[in-house]
C-alpha cells in the first residue's frame, strides 16, 4: 500500500512559484503550478490541455475549465472552476 501524497501548504506553493519565476519560461511554469494547486489537475491533464478547453466562444477565458474525457482520469470528463489567480496567469500566458 502506498503512502498518501503530502499536502503542500500555501507557503510551499509560493516558494515553488518564486523558484519557477527564475527558470526558463516563467509564465508557462506559473500556469502549470497553478493548474495543479488551484484547479487540482493531474500532470497528464495539464499536459493534455488545449486552449479551447479554457476559452469561451468569444475568445475570453471561461469561468470553468472543461477537462475532456480523453485526458481525464478514467475517461470521465469534468468541469473545474478557474481560480482568479489562475485566470490572471492564463491571461499573461496568452
Amino acid at each position: 500500500m502506498s503512502n498518501p501524497a503530502r499536502v503542500l501548504a500555501e507557503g510551499d506553493v509560493r516558494r515553488m512559484l518564486r523558484h519557477a519565476s527564475l527558470l526558463r519560461y516563467p509564465d508557462r511554469n506559473r500556469v502549470a503550478i497553478l493548474l495543479s494547486f488551484k484547479a487540482g489537475l493531474r500532470a497528464c491533464e495539464i499536459a493534455g490541455l488545449r486552449w479551447e478547453m479554457l476559452l469561451r466562444p468569444d475568445g475570453r477565458i471561461d469561468q470553468l475549465l472543461h477537462i475532456s474525457g480523453y485526458i481525464a482520469k478514467n475517461g470521465h470528463p469534468r468541469r473545474v472552476p478557474i481560480h482568479p489567480e489562475l485566470k490572471q496567469a492564463l491571461r499573461g500566458l496568452r
